[in-house]
């Protein structure tokens, strides 16, 4: 059985090892960035994270959230999938998009821009200056009351499919 996770409260990050060995890396990012904690097997909350990430990008609205380096899918509840593109390779010298899950209309939305700039320390991958500059915009829309921040999803977001 899977655990219930609170995405108004905490974050996930998801992004495959670098070391191209079939595994993956889960992050719960809680208390505005400030705790990071890598989730491992037989962590209940894992396949409901996977299983949310699969569900949003599948169905969720695509969303201008900043530039072309943030592709973004959200629900009209606010639960949010934005993928960056770091500039570290894996070993085979690709780059591997790390995914952040969370809720833009929660309590706690301010967390998913936290969340993101913790990639660095908690992913071990590095964000070039444009993705540093979209995540500034991210920022000061997360930083909207919550009343226009759902008017801006209803609003700049359109019905997408999924790539």
């Amino acid at each position: 059985m899977t655990s219930k996770l609170d995405l108004r409260r905490e974050a996930y990050l998801y992004a495959q090892d670098l070391n191209n060995e079939g595994g993956v890396a889960y992050c719960r990012v809680s208390e505005g960035g400030a705790v990071g904690e890598h989730l491992v097997r037989p962590d209940p909350r894992l396949p409901h994270v996977r299983q949310l990430l699969d569900e949003i990008q599948s169905v969720g609205r695509a969303w201008a959230v900043g530039g072309n380096s943030l592709s973004c899918r959200v629900t009209l509840r606010g639960d949010c999938v934005i993928a960056v593109r770091p500039v570290t390779l894996d070993a085979d010298g690709r780059v591997s998009p790390v995914l952040l899950l969370f809720n833009a209309l929660g309590a706690s939305r301010k967390l998913g821009a936290a969340a993101l700039e913790a990639v660095p320390t908690y992913l071990n991958r590095l964000l070039d200056q444009p993705t540093q500059e979209d995540l500034g915009r991210l920022k000061q829309l997360l930083a909207l009351p919550r009343w226009i921040l759902f008017l801006h999803i209803v609003f700049q977001s359109k019905r997408a499919f999924h790539d």
